[in-house]
């Protein structure tokens, strides 16, 4: 107890069995291969370093319900590898089995690899380990494979299980480590696999580390949490330098997330680093908060000029991937074509230059030409620190193509120096067309082009582009200035950067120039909805979002008006800042024009306030008014008149003040009429003239005395001297 040195070398030992052959039920576990030299069984050598838990030659074994914990292989004279299993030319299934804290033992860089299982096959026969609800956790290998080393002639086939938190303590492949060669083909196949928390010490892939001819295809598998020291801290491949084969890369449905490349002084790809000779799928992929101490927080992808790889991203998200370098999410270099498809970049940090996106080096001058393209993608939110360069999200140089940049919708992405959206920088051979997009709300601190800045010898090709300043409006389809409308520019909403309905970015791009790119939006509807293709990452259609949002409107409870005042808003207010509409019950008093009360007499009525809705918020309660509109006030002033004592009493008129709209005494519905206290016998004086009588219905009328003043009776100065002389008694 307590002392391995006198363990068996191996626990169990399977050479040449049948299909039939199956372990149920058992934990292997104390087996110690630190043996010199070979046993032999059934004629076949058995290395004696090599497989302390299990050792498997040319087999044909399945293992059930089984605990493979605690053993140990090492490296003497010469190198030992695979701890817990040792297989040879064998086809091993496993079910139901946990392969753990088992380790690998060298004092050099020989041997030591595959602390859990150690794999290989022959030109023959070769080596496939299939597994199944099965975890390798915890396991160490003092180089290379921490939790499996597949050597030539090796396939790997894992479903529903877990390889983590192992460890390569002095190499690369935390978790899995694969080297084949031209003609010895690799496979690695995942589907519902968890890789988390494997780590290296001193290499590359904290996850895994693939090289030259291994191909991997991953369905619905999630890198978390895994370390390296140096490249690739979730997935590492090494390709091929011969110009043969690619290395096969399919990724469907995978998840990379928060992987850490970060070493002293390195650290680059903290979720993907790709070199030499590949071909790379990924469809779906989600790749969230990974960082990258020296570059690249997410993807590293470079290839070689003379046989370029290919990358190909349909569909997917970088979110808050960081680096205090360059390229938070991508770096694309030398010798390596890409295709980008439906995918957001958001939130995405560069301490340097290229918030999101570094496009470097992709070509050079002497060919080939490269298919480099970024369409219907979002780039939100992203920075760039760098007091030199910028590009808050894409940056593009030295290519010797023309990447194209294809229905995208840059927003809020921010540069400290040049670029808030865009840098297109370098020599003469750098070029970009942008074709059908949005770059509308982003910044520069201290710097130049808040959406796109170009270096004087670099060449941008702009059309049918929305954009902040970059360009001449109405040149080529170019429009400036202008507010693309988004129905959200909410981070966490489901319309974020949508189009809203009559956004002047509809039907505004150029069918012909979608020659490249996938025919499906952002959102995974038609690429064209209306015949013309809109600028941006999403194409607006009607109905195309479900309200969500309640809403509601303030209105005054009562409203008092006086007949003759100006149309006026009723002051309705809605909680969505969206506008609100009016109506009227009683169009005999008020009516609605152009948006306000128009009063059409005095009276009363009801105004109700209404909100529709949009594609975010949902139609509001009404609300409602009373409107109250007082007559007006009118004035009727008799006028002043006189007259002669004894002669008749004469006709009266009047004054009006205070008809409105333009009325006169016509719309009295009864004329006034004026009486004194005057007769044509009264004496000499001053009489009051009154009105009364007068109605109108939008009119308070009231009335003003005037005054009839009688004067004497003019004499004739001759009559009356000839009177006196003829006359001596009165």
């Amino acid at each position: 107890i307590n002392d391995a040195t006198d363990n068996a070398y191996h626990v169990v030992l399977s050479v040449y069995n049948t299909a039939s052959t199956l372990l149920d039920g058992f934990t292997i576990t104390g087996g110690n291969a630190n043996g010199e030299g070979f046993s032999a069984v059934n004629g076949k050598s058995i290395l004696r370093n090599s497989g302390g838990g299990i050792h498997t030659r040319g087999s044909k074994t399945s293992f059930s319900n089984i605990i493979i914990k605690g053993n140990s292989s090492a490296t003497t004279s010469t190198p030992g590898f695979g701890g817990g299993v040792y297989s040879y030319a064998s086809q091993l299934q496993f079910q139901d089995a946990r392969i753990t804290e088992n380790s690998t033992v060298s004092t050099s860089g020989t041997g030591a690899g595959g602390g859990g299982i150690y794999m290989e096959g022959n030109s023959d026969t070769a080596s496939t380990v299939t597994l199944t609800r099965c975890d390798i956790t915890f396991n160490t290998s003092r180089n290379l494979g921490g939790g499996i080393y597949m050597g030539v002639y090796s396939t790997v086939t894992m479903k529903d299980g877990n390889i983590a938190d192992n460890k390569g303590t002095n190499s690369s492949g935390g978790g899995v480590f694969s080297r084949s060669v031209n003609g010895a083909d690799n496979h690695l196949i995942l589907e519902r696999v968890n890789v988390s928390r494997n780590e290296t010490l001193t290499g590359s892939g904290g996850g895994m580390m693939l090289s030259y001819y291994t191909h991997s295809t991953f369905t619905d598998v999630v890198f978390s949490e895994n370390k390296c020291i140096s490249s690739g801290a979730g997935y590492y491949l090494q390709g091929n330098t011969d110009d043969q084969i690619l290395a096969q890369i399919r990724m469907t449905n995978v998840e990379f997330r928060k992987n850490q490349a970060n070493g002293p002084g390195s650290g680059t790809g903290g979720a993907v680093y790709l070199q030499g000779n590949w071909d790379a799928e990924f469809t779906n992929v989600k790749v969230i908060e990974n960082y990258g101490n020296v570059a690249a927080g997410a993807f590293t992808i470079g290839g070689r000029n003379n046989k370029p790889s290919n990358m190909v991203i349909n569909g997917g998200s970088f979110i808050s991937n960081r680096t205090p370098q360059f390229g938070a999410a991508i770096i694309i270099s030398t010798g390596a074509s890409y295709q980008i498809d439906r995918v957001d970049f958001s939130n995405n940090s560069a301490g340097a230059h290229a918030g999101a996106v570094w496009a470097s080096g992709t070509g050079t001058a002497s060919g080939p030409v490269l298919n480099c393209i970024i369409s219907n993608s979002r780039f939100a939110n992203n920075e760039s620190g760098s007091q030199n360069l910028g590009a808050g999200a894409l940056y593009i140089t030295t290519t010797y193509n023309t990447p194209v940049i294809l229905n995208c919708t840059f927003y809020n992405n921010k540069a400290q120096k040049d670029g808030g959206a865009i840098y297109v920088g370098g020599t003469v051979n750098t070029k970009a067309a942008i074709h059908n997009c949005i770059i509308y709300g982003n910044s520069v601190v201290n710097g130049n082009g808040a959406d796109i800045y170009k270096n004087t010898d670099a060449m941008v090709e702009l059309k049918n582009t929305l954009t902040q300043v970059y360009g001449s409006n109405g040149v080529d389809g170019v429009i400036t200035g202008v507010d693309p409308q988004f129905l959200s520019t909410d981070i966490n909403s489901n319309n974020f950067l949508k189009l809203m309905s009559g956004s002047p970015a509809i039907n505004k791009g150029d069918n012909l120039l979608l020659t490249q790119g996938g025919s499906l939006d952002l959102g995974g509807n038609a690429r064209i909805a209306n015949g013309i293709v809109d600028m941006g990452a999403f194409e607006y259609f009607s109905g195309q979002s479900t309200p969500t949002e309640s809403q509601s409107i303030d209105i005054a409870a009562a409203i008092t008006k006086t007949y003759g005042e100006a149309d006026f808003d009723p002051g309705a207010t809605a909680s969505s800042g969206l506008p609100v509409y009016y109506t009227s019950n009683n169009t005999n008093v008020a009516t609605i024009e152009n948006g306000k009360v128009k009063i059409r007499a005095a009276g009363t009525a009801t105004i109700r306030a209404w909100q529709p809705g949009n594609d975010i918020y949902k139609a509001a309660p009404d609300v409602t008014t009373s409107l109250t509109v007082n007559k007006a006030p009118l004035l009727i002033k008799a006028n002043d008149a006189s007259m002669v004592q004894q002669q008749a009493i004469p006709a009266f008129t009047a004054t009006y003040s205070g008809f409105v709209n333009g009325e006169t005494s016509a719309v009295l519905s009864g004329q006034p009429v004026f009486s004194t206290t005057a007769t044509v016998s009264s004496p000499i004086g001053n009489y009051p003239i009154t009105g009364s009588g007068a109605a109108a219905a939008n009119y308070e009328i009231s009335y003003s005395d005037g005054t009839l003043t009688i004067q004497p009776i003019a004499v004739d100065n001759a009559t009356l001297e000839a009177w006196f002389s003829n006359n001596t008694t009165l």
